[in-house]
């Protein structure tokens, strides 16, 4: 292998997994250098604490000004880089959970800092790939950049089903991997095989909605923990930090804090409906938010009860829209916004206890922004539909629309023929081109860098950057 110089981009306690990584592809390979792209002064001290060069780490600092003529540069880049994406700048702060909320001059001084920084970066230091989340503003701007300059840009994430492999999606989308060009073999169909048996027969989710699916307490360790860790952290590290939440921010924008009280209010006004036995319907399921899944996957259809409003307005009148939210994310919307939803006409707001896949059985179409239910809907050969792009569109009856204005004609559309032998195919090839092993962060996963994880992980990472050598 010639020098390849690669870039990792820190993300709180992943910062720790992205670590372990870097240095094991540098133990391994001495051909690869790791450079590091930081928000945080917390996680580049980390770094430097765990015997990262400071010259190879380069700091965005929130509170940092640009002179005049670095910000002319900066508008040049971005200019160019919209030519190059076909598409608006703008489009990153609405991706931002964040800076979204900021004032206008304050977002667009930092959106020039952070391009000027990390163009140079990428320039400078001649790096050929980044790996990173694409869920924080300088994570979307720097796929943005990437692909503006022919520097690949890989998102190491799961492939949901199943929830042991994942691939590394090309930019900040989920809907094309970094290399499919291996066939799958009779143990990839053995392995597809077995999970539409889990998901179909064995009404098997995965691991993460397990993990994730709780009702809030102010009695959870967990909840009570991360509130007081966060207390401290929101005081000073957002002054530098753009992706860390101020005070403020959840005082008054978030208000995580109120999300079990909201929870129980919730449950005692009861909004919620059950479904009707025989009655012919549509499901679309409600994303968490905010979330990278909706506000970085699915940017033009964020709000989501204009979605709803859209989906209502081009679906049959003999078709019922049923709207079920989502369990982990019970208490995080109002009562006015969840009253919103059944103002809409024809729509039922569904239990978001009742079974899922029971619904997506009983079923005419089911639709989603980017959610793994449109997924699991394709391995029960139903009609699914995602408003964003995803790698799970391959297979068949699973379809990607740009607008809900679709609908009618999928409704209309006959079950395309031999689905289920292409359900197996595509899922193999969807495993083939996938590797085994968990992306996460040690407190949540702590299995994540035992030693057997790490080494298939990073033999993962090894493989793709060969093939970009």
């Amino acid at each position: 292998m010639n020098n390849m110089n690669i870039c990792f981009i820190t993300c709180f306690n992943k910062t720790i997994f992205f670590k372990k990584i870097s240095d094991t592809l540098e133990k391994q390979n001495p051909q690869i250098t790791t450079y590091w792209i930081s928000t945080s002064p917390k996680w580049s001290q980390y770094l430097v604490d765990n015997g990262t060069d400071p010259a190879k780490i380069v700091q965005i600092n929130a509170d940092e000004q640009l002179l005049q003529h670095e910000n002319d540069q900066a508008k040049e880049l971005l200019s160019s880089a919209e030519l190059k994406n076909n598409k608006s700048g703008n489009f990153i702060f609405l991706t931002d959970r964040i800076i979204k909320h900021w004032n206008h001059n304050k977002a667009e001084n930092y959106l020039l800092l952070a391009t000027k920084k990390i163009h140079d970066a990428l320039k400078n230091n001649h790096i050929k790939i980044v790996f990173g989340e694409a869920t924080a503003f300088h994570e979307v701007l720097t796929a943005f950049l990437c692909e503006a300059n022919a520097i690949e840009f890989l998102k190491p994430h799961t492939i949901r089903i199943p929830t042991t492999h994942f691939a590394f999606f090309k930019g900040y989308l989920e809907n094309q991997f970094a290399s499919e060009d291996t066939p799958p073999s009779s143990t990839d169909f053995e392995k597809a095989k077995q999970q539409i048996i889990s998901v179909t027969e064995k009404n098997q989710k995965p691991d993460y909605f397990y993990i994730n699916n709780k009702r809030p307490s102010y009695f959870d360790k967990k909840f009570l923990s991360t509130v007081i860790k966060k207390i401290p952290e929101s005081y000073k590290e957002p002054i530098k930090n753009a992706s860390e939440k101020s005070i403020y921010h959840h005082l008054f924008i978030e208000q995580k804090f109120l999300t079990p009280l909201k929870s129980l209010i919730t449950s005692k006004v009861n909004q919620f409906e059950e479904p009707i036995d025989g009655e012919k319907f549509i499901l679309f399921t409600l994303h968490k938010q905010p979330e990278a899944s909706i506000d970085v996957l699915g940017t033009a259809h964020s709000n989501q009860i204009e979605l709803i409003r859209s989906i209502s307005l081009n679906t049959p009148r003999d078709y019922k829209i049923y709207v079920k939210e989502h369990s982990n994310a019970v208490g995080e919307r109002s009562l006015n916004y969840l009253s919103d939803i059944k103002k809409i006409p024809n729509v039922r707001l569904i239990n978001p206890s009742f079974d899922s896949h029971k619904l997506i059985k009983a079923s005419e179409l089911v639709l989603t922004i980017s959610g793994t239910i449109a997924f699991e809907a394709a391995l029960y050969g139903k009609k699914s539909a995602t408003f964003a792009p995803m790698f799970f569109n391959k297979i068949s009856n699973c379809y990607h629309i740009k607008s809900a204005e679709s609908i009618p004609k999928i409704l209309s559309e006959k079950l395309i023929d031999n689905s289920e032998s292409n359900i197996s195919s595509s899922l193999a090839s969807i495993i083939s081109n996938s590797y085994t092993g968990s992306i996460s962060d040690p407190v949540s996963s702590p299995n994540c860098i035992s030693e057997e994880n790490m080494n298939s992980v990073s033999s993962a990472f090894l493989a793709c950057i060969k093939k970009y050598e």
